[in-house]
């Protein structure tokens, strides 16, 4: 557990629309603790985790379970790097538990012990169900290094609504409730999860958000799920020069996820992400066993864009690039993800899509090098 550089202004310019859009925090609550935070690590008021907690107190005084477990999230983000923020995902988990009677769908939690590149490891999943007319099946959401299964949970429910499979949310190797760290080979940690869960029937999508990109391209590549959007995924087409550049703490935030205990060397650190590449394993050298697409902003200041357009040269892969979109394209989310959603189940079952779905999707579909989405 360490701190490192990270300017809580910067940190909001980049988020904020991701608290909103994707988590489901209500602006005004973003806004108003923007401007009470001064600090990104004190404990005191003015900082990180004492303001957000605030929120997420009053949210609780209301017996608004959800939005408390919501801005409990936002209180540890970016990664438990302090004590006060292991506190906060503490009571994020617990007011999650008390939120659950009240979600639109049937809710589960399980937990797993599972096997890892470095023996037997702990998981958690969160599976959700509409209560009538379910598909067999399982549909996979996995965050990335800063943003987990709680913070994933509307898309979760909206994916198991409009589609009837059961939906699977997985926390990243090395973040949240999965304990062993993250590394090059951890894909295997989510694919065993995936197993426990299905039992071995029906068809088994995956969305990969962020750094789980990897791992959802790299299950599909090799045949472990059917198909798999990768949503921003650092899959290692083109080397990051100079990892500890990036900007808005990401260093240190893998950095915990792979439990070390400071910031590497630039050599060390380079040397590390580079193993994580599907590139440098091989799996760009042959055919492709699932499908997988690619989404992903032009404007990404943490992946290459060749980390997306790389799948166009994949048979039966594309790649979708959202004009002036930013990492995981949260610009476009609400627009981008129905079709996607739709292409990752045409895929997963073999299926042709309806005429509605077929009429959605089309638009998005034209094969070129590079899909500008406007």
């Amino acid at each position: 557990m360490f701190t490192f550089d990270l300017d809580s202004e910067d940190l909001f310019e980049e988020r904020a629309k991701q608290f909103v859009g994707a988590w489901g925090i209500p602006a005004p609550i973003v806004t108003r603790v923007r401007a009470r935070i001064r600090d990104m690590w004190s404990d005191q008021a003015g900082g990180w985790t004492p303001e957000w907690g605030r929120e997420a107190e009053t949210a609780e005084s209301h017996g608004d379970w959800l939005l408390a477990a919501l801005c409990w999230g936002a209180a540890k983000f970016p990664t438990i790097a302090t004590p006060i923020r292991a506190e906060a995902f503490r009571r994020q988990l617990a007011a999650y538990e008390k939120a659950a009677p009240s979600f639109p769908v049937f809710f589960e939690r399980r937990r797993f012990v599972v096997a890892g590149p470095d023996g037997a490891t702990e998981v958690a999943a969160h599976i959700f169900q509409r209560r009538r007319r379910r598909r067999g099946g399982l549909l996979v959401i996995c965050g990335g290094v800063d943003t987990w299964k709680i913070e994933l949970h509307n898309a979760a429910v909206r994916m198991a609504r409009l589609t009837g499979f059961a939906v699977v949310a997985l926390d990243n190797p090395g973040t949240g409730e999965t304990t062993a760290p993250i590394s090059p080979h951890a894909d295997r940690i989510v694919a065993e999860t995936i197993s426990a869960v299905a039992g071995g029937g029906g068809p088994v999508g995956m969305v990969g958000v962020s750094f789980a990109g990897l791992w959802a391209a790299k299950l599909a590549l090799d045949g472990r799920v059917d198909a798999a959007i990768s949503l921003g995924g650092p899959v290692g087409a083109q080397v990051i020069q100079d990892v500890r550049a990036l900007p808005n703490g990401m260093p240190g935030i893998v950095a915990h996820a792979a439990q070390l205990n400071e910031l590497p060397a630039v050599e060390d650190y380079q040397g590390f992400i580079t193993e994580f590449s599907l590139r440098q394993q091989g799996y760009f050298d042959r055919p492709p066993v699932s499908p997988v697409l690619a989404i992903n902003g032009d404007h990404d200041h943490f992946v290459p864009l060749a980390d997306t357009t790389v799948f166009t040269g994949l048979p039966g892969c594309e790649a979708w690039v959202v004009r002036d979109g930013t990492h995981c394209a949260p610009e476009r989310l609400s627009t981008i993800m129905p079709p996607a959603v739709m292409w990752l189940i045409a895929r997963m079952t073999g299926r042709p899509l309806d005429k509605a779905g077929a009429a959605l999707l089309k638009p998005l579909a034209v094969p070129s090098l590079r899909h500008d989405l406007g």
